[in-house]
């Protein structure tokens, strides 16, 4: 395969990786909006995706330029850490004496399961954006 297919392949698979990632944040904010959705965990969660989401713009921009990578993986790495946090509280809020009910394993999958394909998706994205930065100054 040819440089230019293999740099064809890998914007296609970053813009649609991006536009995945985008249209996923936008159906994690609705899911967000119900009523059994904690005060605290709905307020963190929007502005947390709404830092992911504008990392991701960022990430664009840094792709076309060629540098500045740096600062989206930094980004990326304290959304992880923001998440991982997050997922520890949702645990202990939700769960009785260690355990989680089942009544509340709906949320519980709704906040921390979908906030951790959402990080998944971003770094996924990241690196593929790198890759294709890398693939670029050759």
């Amino acid at each position: 395969m040819e440089l230019t297919h293999k740099r064809i392949l890998q914007s296609m698979l970053y813009y649609s990786m991006l536009a995945l990632t985008i249209i996923l944040s936008v159906f994690f904010m609705i899911t967000l909006s119900m009523k059994d959705t904690m005060l605290y965990a709905r307020i963190i969660y929007y502005i947390w995706t709404g830092v992911l989401v504008a990392s991701l713009i960022f990430d664009i921009v840094c792709t076309i330029m060629h540098k500045n990578k740096f600062v989206v993986g930094l980004i990326l790495f304290v959304l992880a850490v923001l998440w991982l946090v997050m997922a520890i509280i949702v645990y202990f809020n939700l769960s009785t004496g260690a355990m989680l009910v089942a009544a509340n394993m709906g949320l519980f999958n709704r906040l921390v399961v979908l906030s951790f394909i959402l990080t998944g998706m971003s770094i996924f994205t990241f690196i593929t954006g790198e890759f294709l930065t890398q693939s670029y100054k050759r």
